[in-house]
């Protein structure tokens, strides 16, 4: 099967698009490409993602009655590591140590895209850039979307609504 690779550096810039088949000599070039590169570079951390989850997440032109309905909600679980932050914890002293730790947003774009640029560290919470696993649709999906002052209160419910359950959350 044809795959379309794109690699995009911390900040966002996309260096190469990869069109090659089998996807097994795609990713021995790629490899080979960035290692020539950030040894010229020293760019730091990238990303490599299918060219479909890229273009997926990109908005499409909206019709204006379904504008106002393009924000969403998110929850992304994040490495029990964040645990050792004081601010963190802090924020949540009634933490079930069973259940995961999670950061809370809201967007106006998907929720992937919004995960992706956290991880890249565009516009991201520190939280969700060092300690972020994956996104829990679980936990959000059945909210999405609404208009914009909808997001931005279930967010703060939301958040407030996980933490009485035990989760440790922070909420951007």
């Amino acid at each position: 099967s044809i795959q379309n690779f794109i690699v995009i550096f911390r900040y966002g810039k996309k260096i190469k698009d990869f069109n090659y088949c089998p996807v097994i000599s795609v990713l021995f070039k790629i490899h080979k490409y960035l290692c020539r590169i950030i040894d010229r570079t020293k760019l730091g951390a990238l990303t490599i993602i299918t060219a479909d989850q890229y273009f997926s997440a990109k908005h499409r032109k909206q019709h204006p009655e379904e504008a106002a309905w393009h924000h969403n909600v998110y929850v992304i679980e994040l490495d029990a590591a964040v645990l050792k932050d004081r601010k963190f914890r802090a924020a949540n002293p009634g933490h079930d140590p069973s259940k995961p730790c999670l950061y809370v947003g809201a967007t106006g774009m998907s929720p992937e895209m919004r995960f992706t640029n956290h991880k890249r560290g565009y516009k991201s919470n520190r939280y969700a850039k060092k300690f972020g696993l994956r996104l829990r649709p679980d936990l959000f999906a059945c909210y999405n979307p609404m208009p914009y002052e909808a997001a931005t209160e279930l967010e703060i419910e939301l958040a407030a609504g996980l933490r009485e359950q035990g989760y440790a959350v922070w909420q951007a």
